[in-house]
């Protein structure tokens, strides 16, 4: 009797071990998977949870449930920021694909007392609502009057003494150094913590083998501000017919980060930025016509129209990948107008005047569009930046006067430059390449038209330039022993002609000037808790050459 009774008990049990499910699936939300989602089975009463399971880097989950008889079964899956789903557990389904809409989630009020400053380590953590004044909008009103903040008047900011190296919301680089139009568009209410990261190290494989005396600042937001759009406006007017408006609109999900500003006015301030070449080793020689007046305020005595579109966005494409595009859009336009009388005495007693009434008109427009992709882990760090530039800038007077003419002048600007940085580690040895390839064109033109006579200029100016590296690194506990071996090449050519008054081709030149180099560097150094020592002894060898065709000359030189 005792044996079947036994036989009996083993013969269940293992039926109700053996009936077990496995239950497979995605988290996914519009943009992508959603790592870190949990996926919960529960009863019908949402009472008791029988298994769960956390979604992996690219949204996969897998749980395992008993078949048992406790009735209608429920599977669930649910994310801060986002509206959980729940969906019946059937027995002729194993697999479940889940896509979650994101949505606000609404704390419950709780009423916290925390000191104005603390920290821990390297990190000092200011608590932004301890700083707010009732006038204060944006997050830099309330920067600035924390310990040890300066910001300057262009928007930089210094800590004690020391210009900031990194900006992070949310731990997110995502202004890639433009910091200044986020802590003038974010409002202060939105932002929880100040952080400022001593000794930070921007690349997480360096971590623990060089030593960094740079200073980061880590904004975190409030959970009020993420996975909403918010924005800040201001607007303003006057006589006659004057306008400036400064607008921005944000919003900051877990997998999409979106910053908008919009920049305009007609009060003379300028918004653009930047020149008339957009950046490059091209030369600008021509100075554009304008009617400037240097002996006052140029806010005061130009009559503008400025606008500049900024368009920042951040995607995080799994595996630690982010991919950040910008467009910068802008254009300006100015015009002046403005009478001067000089007289000049001379030794013989007699009085010369000139008079000169002059107007102008200045007109720049381009746009700025860059990519980066970003991988930053433990064993591997990816950065390629395309960065880019196209702008045109025209001007043209009009002088009346003692000396009439006319000018008209024009400046093209293209640019276009990659970087690319790789780094392997494994254990305490680095390896690494880094490039960077430039390129930029600027063709110019200069007319000038008097009555008599009329001139013009022609300048052709170009220039590349690429640089590449190979590094390896090897780390013996707080030093470091490292070794660069590099090549660069630079060509820069200008080529110029004179129209009008010089017969035959004697004011035309073709210039070309190129030079390449081998370098080899190796250093040492040293990290301590407040000290940083390094050594470093670099080789090079160049390799310079230039072709003048008005001087008809070619020259050579090389170095070690």
């Amino acid at each position: 009797m005792l044996l079947s009774i036994l036989f009996l008990l083993s013969a269940s049990l293992f039926r109700v071990a053996g009936q077990v499910r496995e239950i497979t699936g995605t988290v996914k939300c519009a943009t992508g998977s959603l790592p870190g989602a949990l996926v919960t089975v529960t009863t019908e009463a949402d009472d008791h949870v029988l298994a769960y399971a956390v979604a992996d880097a690219e949204g996969h989950f897998a749980l395992k449930v008993a078949e048992a008889a406790q009735g209608p079964r429920f599977i669930h899956a649910r994310m801060m920021g986002y509206t959980a789903q729940k969906v019946l557990l059937t027995p002729d389904h194993s697999e479940y694909a889940f896509v979650l809409a994101e949505a606000s989630v609404m704390l419950k009020e709780v009423k916290v007392r925390a000191t104005p400053i603390s920290g821990a380590g390297d990190t000092t953590r200011y608590l932004a609502s301890s700083f707010a004044r009732e006038n204060d909008i944006t997050l830099a009103d309330v920067i600035k009057r924390m310990p040890g903040f300066h910001i300057s008047a262009d928007g930089r900011i210094k800590y004690a003494g020391r210009e900031i190296s990194n900006f992070y919301i949310d731990g997110s680089d995502m202004m890639t150094g433009n910091y200044t139009t986020a802590i003038r568009s974010i409002k202060h209410d939105d932002v929880g913590r100040v952080e400022v990261i001593e000794h930070h190290q921007p690349i997480k494989l360096f971590e623990d083998l060089l030593f960094s005396d740079q200073t980061a600042v880590n904004v975190t937001l409030k959970e009020k501000a993420k996975n909403r759009w918010v924005g800040v406006v201001e607007a303003g007017g006057g006589v006659p017919r004057l306008w400036q408006v400064d607008a921005s609109a944000m919003r900051f999900a877990q997998k999409v980060k979106t910053m908008n500003t919009y920049k305009g006015n007609n009060t003379g301030r300028d918004v653009v930025g930047g020149g008339t070449s957009g950046g490059g080793s091209a030369r600008e020689v021509i100075a554009l016509p304008s009617a400037d007046n240097p002996y006052l305020e140029r806010s005061r005595t130009l009559f503008n129209r400025s606008h500049r579109l900024s368009l920042n966005n951040q995607w995080d494409m799994g595996r630690s990948f982010t991919l950040t595009p910008c467009m910068e859009l802008f254009g300006a336009e100015t015009e002046s107008d403005a009478a001067e009388t000089r007289r000049y005495y001379l030794d013989d007693g007699q009085t010369r005047e000139l008079t000169t009434r002059q107007s102008g008109r200045r007109r720049l427009h381009g746009a700025s569009p860059s990519v980066r992709l970003e991988a930053n882990t433990r064993r591997m760090y990816l950065s390629n930046v395309l960065t880019s530039d196209i702008r045109r800038s025209s001007g043209h007077t009009d002088a009346v006067g003692t000396y009439s003419n006319v000018a008209d002048g024009q400046v093209d600007g293209a640019y276009l430059r990659n970087d690319l940085y790789v780094l392997f580690r494994r254990g305490r040895r680095v390896v690494g390449i880094k490039s960077a390839i430039e390129w930029s064109r600027l063709p110019q033109r200069l007319d000038i038209r008097r009555a008599e006579a009329e001139m013009g200029e022609r300048i052709g100016a170009s220039a590349f330039r690429a640089q590449t590296s190979t590094s390896q690194m090897i780390g013996f506990g707080r030093a470091t022993l490292s070794l660069e071996e590099g090549f660069s090449y630079d060509q820069s050519a200008f080529q110029s002609d004179l129209l009008g008054g010089i017969p035959g081709d004697s004011a035309r030149n073709d210039f070309c000037y190129r030079t390449a180099s081998l370098r080899l560097t190796p250093s040492l150094n040293i990290g301590l808790t407040a000290w940083k020592f390094g050594l470093s002894i670099p080789a090079d060898f160049r390799h310079s050459d230039y072709i003048d065709r008005l001087a008809d000359r070619s020259y050579i030189d090389r170095r070690l």
